[in-house]
This record gives structure tokens, sequence and C-alpha cells, in this order.
């Protein structure tokens, strides 16, 4: 008796291989924005919980360097040597409401986001009045601080224009953070109230 072996032709075995691969390279791209995704999302709640935290340490008994328990804590942001903006945890030791290199203690380094994340641009309002700090140099702004000083949550905001430290009462700080990918960003707001937000994901392009 004979029997008759057969198999997948070539265009078959083509035509399996190519699905595979068009399946694999879906995967691949999904998986690659997903990670950027979660990835955006965990630096976004890292940076919102160093700003609760200089709140806790500004509106509860923590001492600075020099055991003083009425210093102001805050953040502060200013851009590094590669026009990237990073962030400070510190304590106001001299009072003068801002970060002052050399005569503040810093508790958190100048820190700067990991997996290719970054912080965009951070922006003060003050009704329909609008200044930023941003990525790569532009803005009207060479840095901003955001201070807590016991008993009051509030947050203190105080802008550097063009090297003269202005302290006012803005209405809020919006901090934007892009993704490693730049296709996603999400946005932290600080009140002057002191309640502190981070809002949705949301598509840049």
């Amino acid at each position: 008796m004979n029997l008759t072996t057969k198999g997948f032709s070539l265009v078959e075995l083509l035509v399996v291989v190519s699905i595979f691969v068009i399946l694999t390279s879906v995967v691949l791209f999904n998986q690659d924005r997903f990670s950027s995704e979660i990835s955006l999302s965990n630096v976004t709640h890292a940076i919102a919980l160093d700003i609760r935290k200089a709140q806790v340490y500004g509106t509860v008994v923590r001492g600075d360097g020099s055991n003083n328990f009425d210093s102001a804590f805050g953040i502060h942001y200013e851009q590094d040597a590669g026009s990237n903006i990073v962030y400070s945890l510190f304590s106001d030791d001299n009072k003068d409401g801002l970060y002052t290199s050399g005569g503040d203690e810093v508790f958190l380094p100048p820190t700067t986001l990991g997996e290719g994340n970054l912080i965009d641009k951070v922006c003060t309002f003050k009704g329909s009045d609008e200044d930023c700090l941003e990525r790569g140099g532009g803005g009207a702004l060479a840095s901003i601080d955001i201070l807590f000083k016991r008993p009051d949550p509030a947050a203190i905001i105080t802008t550097d224009v063009d090297g003269v430290a202005v302290n006012q009462r803005k209405d809020r700080v919006e901090i934007t953070v892009v993704s490693a990918l730049r296709d996603r960003k999400r946005i932290i707001t600080v009140s002057s109230s002191g309640q502190i937000s981070v809002g949705q994901t949301v598509t840049t392009n």
C-alpha cells in the first residue's frame, strides 16, 4: 500500500511566518507603549509624593540641620547643565522664602527622572497670567520654589525672574511630565491651598 505524504507548500509557510511576524510586531509595539505609560505614572506619583513630603515636613515638627523647628520646607525647580529640569527638597534655613545655594540644607539632591521620562515644564498661574520654566532653556523663569511653613499647609510659591526672586501668592503650579516615547504626558497640580493632585495621562500627538 502506498502512503502519500503531504506538507506545507512554500506559499503557505510564508503566509504563516508573515502572520507571526505581524502579531509579534504588534505585541512588542504595544508592550513598549504600555511600559512607557506605567513608567510615566510611577514618576509622576513619585514627584507628587516628594512635594507631599515637603508639605509634611513644613507643617509638622521636623527640624533642619541646625535643629531649628521653624524653617519652611520646599521643592526647588531649576535647569541643570543639560537644560533638563531637576528638583530638590530643601529646608529654608535662612528664612528668605526661597532656595539659596549654600545657605539652605538639601534633603533630596537635584533629581532627574529615570527611564527616559522628563519634566517638560513647570508653570505658575495667577488669574490669566502664566509664567513657565521650560526644558531646553525656554520660558521666562529661572527657577520656581514651592514652600510650606507651619502651621499653614498652603503653598508659598516663589519665582526667579531675571535673577530677582518674587514671592507671590499664585493660584497654582503645574508640573508637566512627558514619557520616554514623548507621546504621553501627565500634569501634577499644586494649588495655593496646598492640594496636590496628579492628572490623567494625555496623548500628546
